[in-house]
């Protein structure tokens, strides 16, 4: 607006995840970049990427954090008791993420507390798991979300875990993933490194 070079583009709206941004007849696309003055032998990079997807298509994404609760450094001491959040998020078009299960091969070097295992629902609402979903033996924690994920809808497994080995000049790279679905299996990954 206006529709010259110089014109705003749609970004301008800020728009909400999972807003409807067009919703006429055939449109286009157009992308751009600010004016810039280049230098003799100079090379600029621009890339767009355009993701689209039909009605009814899951499209899985995935997201692992943790936090300190017990400093703010940036690194973890022995006896330092960390909460971890297992995000599943459905960025899909009039779809439903269903039977999703959440697993997580948690690193000897950590300590889960067993009954922290819950989850946090699309609605906001806290679900407690049993202490079964953390099997001690091969330190895999599996949880099924008691939920299937509408678009753009997350649920998020957390649980608390206590460092019990050194963690100075070393790195530990946690990956959890998600996967469920009916007639198409659908799945993501994603990692934390744990300093």
């Amino acid at each position: 607006r206006p529709a010259t070079f110089s014109g705003v583009g749609l970004e301008a709206d800020n728009l909400a995840e999972g807003a409807v941004a067009y919703n006429g007849p055939d449109s286009t696309y157009s992308a751009k970049w600010g004016w810039i003055n280049f230098k003799p032998g100079e090379v600029h990079h621009y890339q767009t990427d355009i993701g689209m997807t039909s009605k009814g298509t899951v499209v899985p994404s995935a997201k692992k954090t943790y936090v300190n609760n017990m400093n703010s450094e940036n690194y973890n001491q022995v006896g330092d008791r960390l909460t971890f959040s297992l995000a599943a998020h459905n960025t899909g078009f009039d779809s439903h993420w269903e039977n999703v299960t959440v697993t997580d091969k948690v690193p000897t070097a950590l300590d889960v507390n067993p009954d922290s295992i819950r989850v946090k629902r699309a609605n906001g609402e806290i679900v407690k798991m049993p202490a079964s979903a953390y099997n001690s033996q091969d330190h895999i924690l599996t949880v099924k979300l008691p939920d299937s994920l509408a678009d753009n809808d997350w649920e998020t497994v957390l649980f608390d875990a206590t460092v019990n080995k050194p963690g100075e000049g070393w790195v530990l790279t946690n990956t959890m993933h998600a996967e469920g679905g009916t007639d198409q299996i659908a799945g993501a990954e994603d990692a934390t490194k744990i300093l």
